[in-house]
């Protein structure tokens, strides 16, 4: 039993054991402090944000104004369905983005970039010099900027750009030139197919312009009695319109004479209706039914009228050309429909404008970067308290694992 005391070690004879190694934690503290100077005097990282807004009917007045007077063009509008954000941050995370911010690169150093901004530019591209063929070049540039450049999407349809560096200059440049490529890629992106439906459109109005063109010309040429006539029409052969005339008469008699005989029964349904107090208000009532036909019987009177006015009029022996008022009816008719067509793919035109309108305000950069607000990140101070306690912690291991493993010294008896 006293052999089993003695075996255990207390709390106090641990802390002796790491107290005597304090020199060991000392000057690990030490490397670990020299190290974090050492690293953020010679190799600092810049960290550098930007903000791009993707606007839409919550939080823009004016895509709300546009987006309501605009509404659905024929199943053409702007996508609501999911996350604008995330769509966009998706489509910006891709090779063809980062490929095409390359070739801008090269664009803007020839054109508008200062001279710090050319500097940058040119310290980038001579870390790939080694690529001899133009297309490995860019490719290799751009899978680094893939590495450097990261899109996060936020809530309130944000997307924050976020770029790390060894450079200051670097990082600002970056994040500020990938800012103003997203936006307008993204908007060259969400006007490609509302440029196909606008050309579709402007198409599809030519071709009905010209449909009513030909229509107007027949009916000014019918109604001056110089237009193209049928052959019968030429010839003074009036029987069959007179026989089409005549045949719409009898219809009619014979849909008055079924009427009548409805009518009748329906009096006496409505009067027994109204004996037992039924409410005949009912569109499936009697009386309402009875006033249906009533009102159908009315307007099949006045067509028989005219119809037959026009045998009256055209049924002399002295008239020897067909009467041209039905196809000239059929014209205004055939006219009046390709009009509709024609003033519907107008307003459509015209929506799709005020979409274009929309979409090309519809990304905003937030909030660029400046050289004033970069700071190497992490902090010296925070830095330094990281690596101390990083040593001290390897410090503490090493010697526990030290006294763990120690070989045993030979008690004497």
């Amino acid at each position: 039993m006293e052999s089993e005391n003695n075996e255990e070690i207390s709390m106090y004879q641990v802390m002796q054991i790491f107290l005597s190694k304090w020199k060991i934690l000392v000057i690990l503290g030490l490397i670990g402090v020299l190290g974090a100077l050492i690293k953020h005097k010679f190799f600092p990282i810049y960290p550098a944000q930007g903000k791009l807004l993707i606007k839409d009917s919550k939080n823009s007045q004016i895509q709300s104004f546009i987006s309501g007077m605009v509404g659905n063009v024929g199943g053409l509008s702007v996508s609501k369905g999911y996350d604008s954000a995330t769509k966009a941050s998706t489509f910006l995370d891709t090779n063809d983005f980062f490929l095409s911010m390359v070739k801008g690169m090269k664009t803007y150093k020839d054109s508008d970039a200062s001279a710090e901004q050319k500097d940058v530019i040119e310290e980038i591209f001579s870390a790939f010099k080694h690529k001899k063929d133009e297309e490995e070049l860019n490719q290799s540039v751009a899978n680094w900027l893939r590495g450097k450049v990261k899109f996060n999407p936020s809530k309130g349809g944000q997307i924050i750009v976020k770029v790390s560096s060894k450079r200051k200059g670097r990082s600002v440049f970056l994040v500020n030139y990938a800012l103003s490529l997203a936006k307008e890629k993204l908007v060259e992106r969400e006007l490609q197919d509302f440029d196909s439906a606008e050309r579709y459109f402007k198409v599809k109005i030519d071709e009905v312009k010209a449909r009513l063109e030909k229509l107007e010309e027949d009916q000014i040429g019918k109604s001056s009695g110089i237009g193209n006539l049928t052959v019968e029409m030429q010839k003074g052969n009036t029987g069959n319109y007179l026989k089409k005339l005549q045949g719409d008469v009898n219809d009619i008699n014979l849909r008055l004479s079924e009427n009548s005989s409805q009518i009748r029964a329906l009096k006496r349904k409505a009067k027994r209706e109204r004996y037992n107090g039924d409410i005949t208000l009912n569109k499936f009532g009697a009386a309402s039914r009875l006033q249906t036909i009533i009102d159908e019987n009315r307007e099949l009177k006045n067509a028989k009228r005219t119809k037959e006015r026009y045998i009256k009029r055209f049924g002399g022996k002295g008239k020897k050309l067909l009467p041209v008022q039905s196809e000239i009816e059929k014209m205004k008719a055939s006219y009046t429909f390709e009009y509709k067509i024609y003033e519907n793919l107008r307003d459509s035109l015209a929506k799709i404008g005020l979409q274009k309108t929309y979409l090309k305000n519809k990304v905003e950069i937030l909030e660029g970067d400046r050289m004033s607000r970069v700071r190497s990140r992490p902090g010296l101070f925070m830095m330094m308290l990281i690596a101390l306690m990083i040593s001290q912690v390897i410090g503490l291991g090493s010697i526990y694992l030290f006294e763990l493993f120690k070989p045993l010294e030979d008690s004497s008896f």
